[in-house]
């Protein structure tokens, strides 16, 4: 079972389906603009769509169930906003990049919230900054997973995962 919260428009809960076509996948998101596309995305692709802030639009019954947790979370500091191509500026919600005042607002929220929906032995995986990554291993840490970070040379971008103990 596979989760995407902070979906958008169900890009990354697409390609999960798309190549995992047995797997049962879910995917989330708060804005109700993104939840229509990822609707619209969900009925090409075979995932389901729930609405709701972050694992609150998840099915109940997935408790302690999901084997992995992918998100994309809002992780542009508050500050920093002004420097995303104006484009985004033009066209998205604040709200899908604004990750607060060191753009781990959300990201803490997610990692409290991840432990009551994660199997044992689940993970939870989150793109962020590089230069965010040690921090966002911390949060994961203090949230009772056993985290570490992978690296992409190439995008300056992180991911970090958390699993949680069996």
């Amino acid at each position: 079972m596979v989760a995407d919260v902070c979906c958008g428009t169900g890009a990354l809960a697409a390609v999960v389906a798309a190549r995992l076509p047995r797997a049962r996948v879910v995917a989330t998101d708060l804005d109700p603009v993104a939840v229509a596309c990822a609707r619209e995305n969900a009925a090409t692709y075979g995932f389901e769509v729930g609405e709701g802030d972050l694992c609150a639009g998840l099915p109940a019954t997935l408790r302690a169930g999901v084997d992995v947790l992918v998100a994309n979370v809002p992780h542009v500091p508050t500050a920093e906003l002004i420097h995303l191509p104006r484009d985004t500026r033009a066209h998205e919600p604040v709200a899908a990049h604004d990750g607060g005042a060191d753009g781990l607002a959300v990201l803490g929220r997610l990692a409290d919230q991840s432990r009551a929906w994660l199997r044992p032995g689940g993970v939870l995986a989150v793109e962020l900054a590089d230069r965010q990554a040690s921090a966002g291993v911390a949060l994961l840490e203090a949230a009772g997973l056993s985290a570490r970070q992978a690296r992409d040379e190439d995008h300056r971008t992180s991911v970090v995962t958390g699993r949680l103990s069996r």
